[in-house]
C-alpha cells in the first residue's frame, strides 16, 4: 500500500501558520547582572507558544 503524500488542508494552513511565525516574531532583551552591569541579550522565540496553543486546542502532540 502506497502511502498518501498529499497533504491535508489542515496541515497546509498550519505550516504556513508556523512558517510565517518564526520568521516574524523574535524579541531581543538585554540582560544584566545584579549590579546593572550589561552582560549580553536574550533572544525570545514564540514559535514554542504556537505548537503549545495547536496542542492545545487541536490535540496534535507530534509537533517538535
Amino acid at each position: 500500500m502506497t502511502p498518501n503524500l498529499s497533504m491535508r488542508k489542515d496541515d497546509h494552513y498550519l505550516s504556513l501558520l508556523i512558517s510565517g511565525v518564526t520568521k516574524r516574531r523574535t524579541e531581543t532583551e538585554k540582560m544584566t547582572d545584579d549590579e546593572g552591569k550589561f552582560v549580553g541579550t536574550k533572544k525570545t522565540d514564540f514559535f514554542s507558544s504556537v505548537i503549545r496553543v495547536f496542542t492545545n486546542e487541536y490535540g496534535v502532540t507530534d509537533l517538535k
